[in-house]
């Protein structure tokens, strides 16, 4: 896991902003990985839309 989390980590900037629209929530990068990686089972994701503002 710890490989997993430092890779996210490199990818996303730390201001990114992670919107789940089937729940409405809004995360940071690092809760997103926080919430994923504590997240039982395994797991992947997948970018759908990058905004740039």
């Amino acid at each position: 896991m710890r490989k997993i989390r430092f890779r996210l980590i490199i990818i996303m900037r730390i201001f990114a902003v992670i919107r789940w629209h089937c729940t409405n929530e809004k995360f940071s990068a690092q809760e997103y990985i926080d919430v994923n990686c504590n997240y039982p089972g395994d797991w992947d994701g997948a970018i759908e839309r990058i905004e740039e503002i």
